[in-house]
């Protein structure tokens, strides 16, 4: 994948992650959305990739009030 943020390629290994997840850039360490899209012919899933600018909401309720 190249980073939407910095330009650079990064390896993305895909393999059961699910429909949707969240990848760190291992270069600039901005955030990128993963959705599933479908599948290719050979049986891989195709994800979209879209760019994510702040850091994900974490869930499991350590809100501070």
């Amino acid at each position: 994948m190249r980073c939407q943020h910095c330009g650079k390629l990064t390896v993305v290994h895909t393999t059961g992650k699910g429909d949707e997840f969240t990848l760190r850039c291992t270069h600039c360490r901005g955030y990128h959305k993963f959705t599933k899209a479908g599948h290719h012919g050979s049986g891989a899933v195709n994800y979209r990739v879209t760019k994510v600018e702040a850091e994900p909401a974490k869930s499991g309720g350590n809100s501070r009030v």
